[in-house]
C-alpha cells in the first residue's frame, strides 16, 4: 500500500462516519430483523445505499456498510432455522 491508495479522512469525517453508520444505521436494525422475504430489505438496502451515496463510496464506508448488511443477513437466516 501506498498513500496514493488511501483517501485520508480527518478525525471529524471518521466520527461522523462511524456516528451514521454504527449509531444510526447499526443500531437501527440489529434488533429489529425482518424476515427474508420481507419487502424492509428494500428500506435497509436503500438506506445503506444513501450512507455510501453521501460518504462518496469510500472504501472504508463501503466496507463497513457490506459488513453489517452481512451480520443483519446472516442473523435472518440464523432466525429462520430456529
Amino acid at each position: 500500500m501506498t498513500l496514493q491508495d488511501v483517501v485520508l479522512l480527518s478525525n471529524h469525517e471518521l466520527m461522523a462516519i462511524n456516528n451514521d453508520i454504527y449509531n444510526g444505521f447499526w443500531r437501527k436494525y440489529r434488533d429489529r430483523i425482518p424476515k427474508a422475504q420481507s419487502e424492509d430489505w428494500d428500506q435497509i438496502k436503500q438506506e445503506a445505499g444513501r450512507l455510501i451515496q453521501k460518504y462518496k463510496a469510500h472504501p472504508l464506508v463501503v466496507h463497513q456498510i457490506q459488513d453489517y448488511l452481512d451480520q443483519l443477513e446472516g442473523r435472518c437466516l440464523r432466525n429462520q432455522n430456529k
